[in-house]
């Protein structure tokens, strides 16, 4: 059980009806009662946002300090980024894409430190005049994991590439194909599945 105790405060400003600002901070102590730790927290985070009507962009830093933990001893700094960006280049066609990077450090050997970095790229194309919606989407991972707490980190990399097409039938029937690979770097895997499905429309909100 984690019992957190925090005072955050947060600001935002807004230029212009296109453009805003935020910032935010938390302050406070974090208790783990399962691994009888307990720890005070520093956080500051600046974010910034730029949306039109076709086009959003945003993105996110953040650096968090974790003072006295592992009952009192070592300290940890974490990094992180986040941003997403979605573009509509016509009522046909968009694009999306994102990444979230984490980096832990940490002056003790007792204390799990590592990186993490995801990104992802999709692309939409759907004509307005026609039934077919094709769509793609491509994400890679690159990771240090433990399958524990006592054994050591290491690097775990993979990526996921996603295609599919959507045909709609006779009045309320959807037919989906979709395509899914996976694969991992150190393993040297791969993993291929096809999906088929049909939906049939309850509704504005419900599929079958």
């Amino acid at each position: 059980d984690r019992r957190t105790f925090t005072t955050q405060y947060g600001v935002d400003y807004a230029p212009s009806e296109r453009m805003t600002y935020s910032f935010a901070t938390q302050l406070g102590r974090v208790s783990d009662d399962v691994a009888a730790t307990s720890f005070d927290r520093y956080a500051y985070s600046f974010g910034a946002q730029y949306a039109t009507q076709d086009m959003l962009a945003k993105g996110r830093i953040e650096y968090r300090k974790d003072t006295g933990a592992t009952t009192g001893q070592g300290n940890t700094d974490t990094y992180a980024v986040s941003a997403q960006l979605k573009q509509k280049f016509s009522e046909n066609a968009r694009i999306m894409a994102s990444l979230d990077a984490i980096e832990t450090r940490a002056n003790s050997g007792n204390i799990a430190k590592g990186t993490y970095v995801d990104g992802i790229l999709g692309y939409a194309f759907r004509p307005v005049d026609n039934n077919w919606t094709v769509g793609g989407k491509l994400g890679y991972r690159v990771a240090t994991t433990s399958p524990d707490s006592q054994s050591g980190f290491d690097q775990n990399n993979a990526g996921l590439a996603v295609i599919n097409a959507r045909y709609h039938m006779v009045r309320d029937w959807d037919l989906l194909v979709e395509n899914r690979t996976l694969w991992q770097e150190q393993t040297k895997t791969k993993k291929n599945s096809t999906l088929t499905a049909a939906y049939k429309h309850l509704g504005n909100n419900v599929k079958l």
